[in-house]
């Protein structure tokens, strides 16, 4: 009770980004050494609309929303999650938390939606050497991305490193190892780093890891760092592109389906404390090094007025009906104001030419 009053007080007597600021150190500081399976509560969030007068939430004609789930557990090492996976299966998904963990659930699916998680599992980063990243300084994950057997996940420490795994799905306690450490990466500022991947398998060409940094650290420039890593044979040579986001957002998060397309989650924080969404569906065609690609607007929301916060992940995968499920998912920062909410939209594939973006 104490302590939401002082955070009532504190957002009442300075502006809301320096309230959260001065919380941001409340990240648990135990760490979890093995496969933990904890419990989650789950409630349902059946509009997006929070506060349907207000009007907040708007999407183009091809996507609607259609489930949530609201996520709490008395696990203190539950939240921070900034990275989402779903399988091709969609019986599972994978998630990577800030603080250097695993989550793994079972997705339970009713009427095409997810209900509820079952067998939901914590558990360590772990890297080559034995310790954990974050043991290692890297604990500050922020990006994940997978292509068949093998996981990426990358860290924005200090400067950036990219690591890979294999098999992770069948056990979260396989060691990651270093996957490519690259210059202009490692020259990105603590806390601004890689912040989104995604796997591009798009016709004629191997599969590449697009690769985005959060922002610009140039304030010159908005144009954020971006690059194309090859995934296949030995050559790991990064091509630099880069990413023109909605003036004042922030990347976190991409994700890419053959049928769907390219899609890259933006937020940003207002400095009335409340938390901005665009979701972006972006043209692959111009997608190679030196150029500057650019998306449309196919959702836009803020937690004013809808039910989102602080989201940091996304994921899309094909349904059986033609259609895709997009999922965002959100990092509550450890802070009791703040939730873990995991929403469920339906995305028309890009064959059907019905999309008219929102403006």
């Amino acid at each position: 009770m104490k302590l939401k009053f002082y955070l009532l007080v504190l957002f009442i007597i300075v502006p809301a980004p320096i309230a959260y600021f001065l919380n941001f150190g409340r990240k648990p500081t135990t760490n979890i050494t093995g496969l933990e399976e904890i419990q989650v509560d789950i409630q349902a969030v059946d509009t997006i609309d929070r506060l349907p007068w207000l009007k907040s939430a708007s999407s183009s004609n091809t996507l609607h929303f259609k489930h949530g789930l609201k996520l709490t557990s008395s696990n203190k090492s539950f939240g921070g999650i900034s990275g989402l996976y779903l399988s091709k299966e969609r019986n599972a998904l994978l998630a990577i938390a800030d603080t250097g963990n695993w989550l793994k659930a079972e997705t339970v699916w009713s009427n095409g939606i997810v209900t509820t998680l079952n067998n939901v599992v914590l558990a360590p980063i772990k890297y080559t050497s034995g310790d954990t990243l974050r043991k290692r300084g890297h604990g500050d994950v922020e990006a994940l991305a997978h292509s068949s057997t093998q996981t990426f996940i990358a860290d924005e420490s200090w400067g950036s490193t990219i690591f890979s795994a294999s098999n992770v799905f069948d056990n979260l306690l396989t060691p990651v190892a270093e996957y490519l450490t690259h210059g202009d990466m490692k020259k990105l500022p603590k806390g601004r780093g890689v912040e989104a991947m995604a796997i591009l398998d798009l016709p004629a060409r191997p599969k590449q890891l697009f690769v985005i940094a959060e922002r610009n650290s140039e304030t010159e420039s908005r144009l954020i760092p971006s690059w194309l890593v090859p995934i296949e044979g030995s050559n790991r040579v990064a091509l630099p592109l880069t990413y023109e986001p909605t003036p004042g957002f922030d990347v976190s998060d991409a994700a890419f389906s053959k049928r769907c397309g390219l899609l890259l989650l933006e937020r940003r924080l207002s400095w009335f404390g409340y938390f901005e969404v665009r979701l972006k569906l972006i043209d692959t065609l111009p997608i190679q090094s030196n150029q500057t690609i650019r998306g449309k607007t196919i959702l836009a929301a803020n937690s004013l007025g809808s039910n989102i916060d602080n989201m940091e992940g996304l994921s899309i995968v094909d349904g059986p009906s033609g259609s895709c499920d997009v999922f965002l998912i959100s990092d509550n920062n450890f802070l009791s104001f703040q939730s873990t909410l995991l929403l469920q939209f339906e995305l028309l594939p890009i064959s059907q030419k019905a999309n008219r973006p929102i403006h």
